[in-house]
């Protein structure tokens, strides 16, 4: 089993010491591999802070300028890196002897807010054009994962259409037909288990609240995981959550709105069977 626990920090233009409540989620939610994005300052000296406090083997993968900034305490015969895209991606293999080597790309994508949809549409295509190319040059025997900020509603077209991101709700819809024929030309499908995580039924409403005015619904979820066909059964749907509190500290005030002391996405962590 590997757990995954991804953040959007928002620690860019107000840098908060979030040291300490990475560390307490990172103890809290046992994972072995740990993303953060808009991560400013908060890399510096976390890797010792993990090593101290979780695991001796945490240790920092990626470095400056990158999206996405991870650390795990996997060792180096389990994951190595592979290739970086700064302002897209950052992608490693994630190797099992039982499955062949996964691709795992971690991407923080460009800003909802103010972007017209012909930008979005532009920018997902961008970003899947990388993504295909990448799976291409790796042949990843094992599957993709990508988790990340994609700044996309999962109903957003740029996350359903076929020559886009291709996600589905529907794990049983990916793996029994892992490709989609569309206009003569074949794609493979996403299975995006983040839908699970609209509305209130089971947790917070989302994983990012955003005051926006006229279209305001409050929360949203933008962060998202897509699993290929390969590893969409190796999920454990039961572990996918959104983390409200770390400690004795509650992310989420009592009005039901983000706590304003921190930032305005709310982890999301789960357990893939490696």
């Amino acid at each position: 089993m590997v757990a995954f626990t991804f953040w959007n920090i928002d620690n860019t233009d107000e840098p908060r010491d979030l040291a300490e409540p990475l560390v307490r989620l990172a103890i809290e939610t046992q994972c072995d591999i740990l993303a953060t994005a808009e991560t400013g300052d908060a890399h510096a000296g976390l890797e010792s802070f993990l090593q101290a406090a979780c695991d001796e083997n945490f240790r920092h993968l990626t470095s400056l300028p990158c999206r996405v900034h991870i650390w795990t305490r996997l060792g180096r015969d389990r994951i190595r890196r592979v290739e970086s895209e700064p302002s897209l991606y950052e992608s490693f293999e994630l190797l099992s002897a039982s499955l062949g080597p996964a691709l795992l790309v971690f991407a923080h994508l460009r800003s909802k807010p103010g972007r017209h949809p012909t930008r979005e549409w532009a920018d997902t295509l961008e970003f899947v054009a990388a993504l295909r190319a990448l799976e291409g040059r790796r042949n990843a025997s094992g599957g993709t994962l990508v988790l990340g900020d994609l700044n996309l509603h999962p109903y957003d077209v740029a996350m359903r259409y076929p020559d886009a991101l291709n996600s589905v709700a529907s794990r049983q819809v990916v793996v029994a037909s892992p490709r989609r024929t569309y206009r003569k030309t074949t794609h493979d499908r996403f299975y995006n288990p983040t839908w699970n995580l609209l509305g209130d039924a089971n947790g917070p409403p989302g994983t990012h609240y955003w005051r926006n005015g006229r279209e305001e619904v409050g929360w949203y979820v933008l962060d998202h995981v897509l699993l290929g066909a390969k590893l969409a059964p190796r999920l454990h749907l039961s572990s996918l959550r959104v983390v409200t509190t770390i400690g004795p500290d509650t992310l989420v005030a009592a009005d039901g709105t983000m706590a304003r002391q921190w930032p305005d996405h709310l982890p999301l962590t789960f357990e893939l069977e490696s």
